[in-house]
């Protein structure tokens, strides 16, 4: 499972099956302000948590406030 660390979000996403995305736990969130070149604008996995990941979004404008939505 440590070969997902850097891999793109996206690219995650689609090899797993809508109950896999359904059971995937999103620890924590990380917003970071964009890097110079395209591919770095992509949606990282920068740390795995047993069976949930860490991601990394890479922000084209930086939000006033960063908001949790309850579920």
């Amino acid at each position: 499972m440590s070969s997902l660390i850097g891999m793109p979000l996206e690219k995650l996403l689609s090899g797993l099956s809508e109950k896999e995305i359904e059971n995937l736990k999103i620890c924590h969130i990380y917003a970071r302000e964009e890097h110079s070149t395209s591919e770095d604008r992509e949606e990282r996995i920068v740390r795995l948590r047993g069976d949930a990941v860490d991601v990394c979004f890479f922000l084209k404008e930086k939000p006033d406030k960063m908001e949790e939505k309850s579920k």
